[in-house]
């Protein structure tokens, strides 16, 4: 039947002149009425304007739905033509092993095979389009009936099937790092939430070498954790018009705790008792105004934050403390690394293996390893800001830039010794202090954090 009616070939006709032609059809398969055709499809027509009377297309739906019974006049017997259609080749009884009969599980409504009638020969006309409030552009799917935004089925089980995988083993590659966190990214448009669980697993995967694409290395436990939630969440939608705000949030926030007013009402405390606080304020639409852009950034990215300004001021931190706390020249400080061959992040410690290139390098000696300890002092803890720098720039980092220090402006790329120089004549000039960057001797880090070399030959048993 498919081969035979689906080349349309058998008669060409308007839709007006379809209807008439089932003015001569009564439905033998009805036994209420024995009313030509076009009289039921006029009757639906009109009871769905009344029940929908905006939807148009809904009224233009109900007037065509049986069109295809036209195959009625071309000796095709009825009860092939008027029957009610159905999936075929579905699950058999029990005592059969196939399970899922002729499709493949989560194959998607698409894939179904339906029995042979009228209305699969109107779906498949090709000069109709069946109307719809759902429709999938530029790789999302955008139903404006629900008012929801979501993946498209191909790209859920693209994803939970890279997903499915690294979790199972654990560990992954530059190569499947780079392609699922590219793919992370663009679902996030779609999944509530997504850039917030995805910053764990961007970094992990901006720490992999590049010149070593297919070595195999652990996923981070955070990394891991994020890759759960995305299993449970790609099926997830956002709203594509947001609701009517409901509470309005002048605000404004200091590192150890916040202020606001919620709707005229005051509330204050500690970040970590925030939620708690503010039970009202969950699954509600909220505008927040306050004049830290950086909070205000923080929270439109879910977490993340393009500012260079900040950036800019963590970058001069930390080379001043790495400075003081290692000993070492600016120069050093352009040969750090993040990837997982110059970088070890642990809870207390933080260890660099700088890469060849030290004005004291040679062919037969190299640089030794810095091993920073964390400090009681906050504001001093190499261990905290190292990771805080990461952090800020991932969103910045172009894939293969690896260096700890990139540029806060204009093109990113590595940042030079002239940069890094900058940031730390800047921060001396703020505490008074005018001497050059270059002159901060091995003598001052004692006072600050405690720091110990790694000598290369350590080095050569870990890798």
């Amino acid at each position: 039947k498919r081969e035979n009616w689906l080349k349309f070939n058998h008669f060409k006709a308007t839709i007006k002149d379809a209807l008439i032609k089932l003015n001569d059809l009564v439905d033998e398969s009805d036994p209420d009425t024995d009313l030509p055709n076009i009289v039921h499809a006029f009757q639906t027509a009109e009871r769905i304007r009344q029940d929908h009377p905006n939807d148009d297309w809904f009224h233009l739906t109900g007037l065509i739905h049986d069109l295809g019974k036209v195959m009625a006049f071309y000796d095709e017997p009825q009860w092939c033509v008027v029957g009610d259609t159905f999936a075929v080749g579905c699950k058999w009884a029990d005592s059969i092993v196939t399970k899922y009969g002729m499709y493949k599980p989560n194959c998607g409504l698409d894939k179904l095979l339906m029995s042979w009638s009228h209305d699969e020969y109107l779906y498949q006309k090709k000069s109709l389009k069946p109307p719809t409030h759902c429709l999938e552009y530029l790789g999302v799917v955008w139903d404006t009936e629900k008012n929801r935004a979501s993946l498209p089925n191909r790209k859920v089980l693209d994803l939970r099937n890279i997903l499915l995988k690294i979790t199972k083993i654990g560990t992954w590659n530059w190569i499947m790092g780079k392609s699922l966190v590219g793919k992370l990214n663009f679902a996030s448009f779609a999944v509530p939430l997504g850039r917030l669980h995805t910053r764990h697993l961007q970094r992990a995967a901006n720490c992999l070498p590049q010149h070593q694409k297919t070595r195999k290395f652990l996923l981070p436990t955070k990394a891991l954790q994020e890759c759960f939630w995305w299993l449970e969440n790609l099926q997830e939608g956002r709203e594509i018009f947001t609701r009517q705000k409901t509470a309005f949030i002048t605000t404004d926030a200091s590192d150890s705790g916040w202020g606001a007013q919620v709707n005229g009402t005051l509330f204050s405390g500690l970040w970590s008792c925030m939620v708690k606080s503010l039970p009202q304020l969950q699954e509600r639409q909220v505008i927040i105004q306050s004049d830290n852009k950086t909070v205000v950034s923080y929270i439109r990215n879910q977490g993340g934050t393009r500012s260079s300004l900040l950036t800019d001021l963590i970058s001069r931190h930390v080379s001043l403390i790495l400075l003081l706390a290692s000993g070492r020249r600016i120069h050093d400080l352009t040969l750090l690394r993040i990837d997982k061959n110059h970088l070890s992040l642990e809870e207390g410690s933080v260890t660099f293996w700088p890469m060849y290139g030290s004005k004291t390098d040679k062919s037969n000696h190299r640089q030794s390893g810095w091993f920073l300890s964390k400090s009681m002092e906050k504001n001093l803890d190499p261990v905290f800001w190292v990771k805080k720098l990461i952090f800020v720039s991932s969103t910045r980092r172009q894939p293969g830039l690896d260096s700890l220090f990139i540029s806060t402006r204009g093109v990113v790329k590595s940042a030079s010794r002239a940069v890094i120089a900058g940031w730390v004549r800047t921060a001396l000039v703020a505490l008074g202090l005018e001497f050059p960057p270059g002159s901060i001797t091995p003598s001052t880090h004692g006072t600050l954090v405690v720091t110990t070399a790694i000598s290369p030959t350590r080095r050569t048993k870990r890798s």
